[in-house]
């Protein structure tokens, strides 16, 4: 596949400079991340965040703190392999919670799964897939 950080240069249609950061990771047992795509290839660390009891969230840091602005934010979700049905009791539902962390939206973001009847906070099934893009000012 090829690198996925994608930097526009300068006199390109929109000269600010700006950066995309795309990738995706793949959850194991009780939300625990099994893969993801690396930093090198995506610009962004993804850990799991209990902080607190949280379920099913999770913490994109971005690989640097320069960033000027935060443009606009993705995220999609991939079920488990055919045959695995979507369960209401799991995470099926991806979104971004306002990060209160000590950094800004420019250096990380907090991503929430949710369960699709209520819309509590859950953890996703085992073999479901996160996919995130993330558009930034250089």
């Amino acid at each position: 596949m090829g690198q996925r950080k994608l930097t526009v240069p300068y006199g390109s249609p929109n000269p600010n400079r700006e950066v995309i950061l795309t990738g995706k990771f793949t959850l194991g047992a009780s939300g625990a991340i099994a893969s993801q795509t690396s930093v090198l290839n995506s610009g962004v660390t993804i850990t799991q965040d209990t902080t607190g009891g949280a379920v099913g969230r999770y913490l994109a840091t971005f690989d640097r703190t320069t960033y000027k602005s935060l443009k606009a934010k993705w995220l999609g979700f991939t079920g488990p392999a055919a045959g695995s049905v979507f369960p209401t009791t799991t995470g099926i539902d991806p979104a971004f919670r306002s990060y209160t962390g000590t950094s800004p939206d420019t250096t990380a973001n907090s991503i929430q799964l949710t369960r699709s009847d209520t819309k509590a906070d859950a953890d996703g099934a085992s073999g479901s897939v996160i996919h995130y893009c993330f558009w930034l000012e250089g």
